[in-house]
Order: C-alpha cells, then sequence, then structure tokens
C-alpha cells in the first residue's frame, strides 16, 4: 500500500465524512485506490481511517497531540499504522485542519445570523400639514444557517414601538442580571 493512495483515501474520507461529498462513495474510494486488495482488507482500512479521522477532527488535535495520537496507534499494533501512513496523515492535518475545523463548527450553528438593522421614519400628513399616522419601518437582514440570506420589513406605529422598546429593555436587563 503507497503513501500515497493512502494519504488520497484519508482525502476521500475526509470529503465524504467530514464535507459531505455524496460523490464520495466506499466503493469508488476502493475502485480507485485499492482495486488490489479483497474488500475485507479495504473495510478493515476503511474503518479505521474513518475512526483516526473522527478522533482527530472531533479532538481538534494540534500537530503534536496528533502525532503522539498516532504513535500510539502505532505501538498498540504494529499492523495497525505505519510510519509512511503516519506521516501521511500528519502532513494531511497541517495543511487541512482550519478547513476541517471551520466546516465542523458551521454545522453546530441551528441558528439564523442576524447581519443588518435599517430603520426609517415615515410621516404621514393631514391637509393641514400636521403629523398624523408616523410610522417607524423597520428592515431586517437574516443568513440562514445554509447560507441564504433573507430580509424581513415590518411597520410599527407610535405605540408599538414603545411597547417594543419596551421588551428590548427587558431583554437587555435580563441578559445583564444573568452576566453579571
Amino acid at each position: 500500500m503507497s503513501a500515497k493512495n493512502f494519504a488520497a483515501l484519508f482525502n476521500g474520507i475526509t470529503r465524504q465524512i467530514i464535507f459531505e461529498d455524496a460523490e464520495i462513495t466506499d466503493e469508488f474510494l476502493k475502485e480507485q485506490l485499492y482495486p488490489e486488495i479483497t474488500q475485507e482488507e479495504f473495510q478493515a482500512l476503511l474503518s479505521k481511517c474513518k475512526t483516526w479521522l473522527q478522533n482527530i477532527s472531533y479532538s481538534n488535535m494540534d500537530l503534536k497531540q496528533l502525532e503522539a495520537f498516532l504513535k500510539s496507534q502505532m505501538t498498540r499494533n504494529k499492523e495497525n499504522l505505519t510510519e509512511d501512513q503516519m506521516t501521511a496523515i500528519l502532513k494531511y492535518w497541517k495543511s487541512n485542519k482550519d478547513k476541517v475545523q471551520a466546516t465542523l463548527l458551521s454545522k453546530t450553528k441551528w441558528e439564523d445570523k442576524f447581519r443588518m438593522l435599517k430603520w426609517q421614519i415615515d410621516l404621514g400628513y393631514k391637509k393641514n400639514k400636521e403629523i398624523d399616522n408616523s410610522k417607524a419601518v423597520f428592515q431586517l437582514g437574516l443568513t440562514k444557517c445554509n447560507g441564504t440570506e433573507e430580509e424581513l420589513e415590518f411597520e410599527v406605529n407610535n405605540e408599538s414601538l414603545n411597547n417594543m422598546i419596551s421588551q428590548v429593555e427587558k431583554i437587555h436587563a435580563k441578559i445583564d442580571s444573568l452576566s453579571k
């Protein structure tokens, strides 16, 4: 088993598990990288690599931690991990750790993000130029979990605006009391 193929396998597994690339299947990886080994041997290798990847990425290991982890894998069972495979994983992790961690972090965010707030006051006038029916117009920008952007626009009269301000002040007071 070449180190180059092993590095490609580890990359493929990362694309499959972390980046959720549906085009990368176990069958594709075997066919492209290890057509000469049996299905059982490939499944054993694949299982080990997936376990290593999950341990490495979900633990957010730095290079020293990763090296210690991989060395422990080598000493536990001589056939478990070779020196070339360890080097391939270290090299891969050095260049891809940030991207993997950013992807994992983005998967943990379930809520939409507040992006922008714009407002204006629309004045309504009577015939004699007295202000009547004034309202505030709000425009909120949200970024959805899937990356799409959405805008919400609403109007409030003076009474509704006062109620809204009162509620925001209550929220602010509660946050202040909890953060002390």
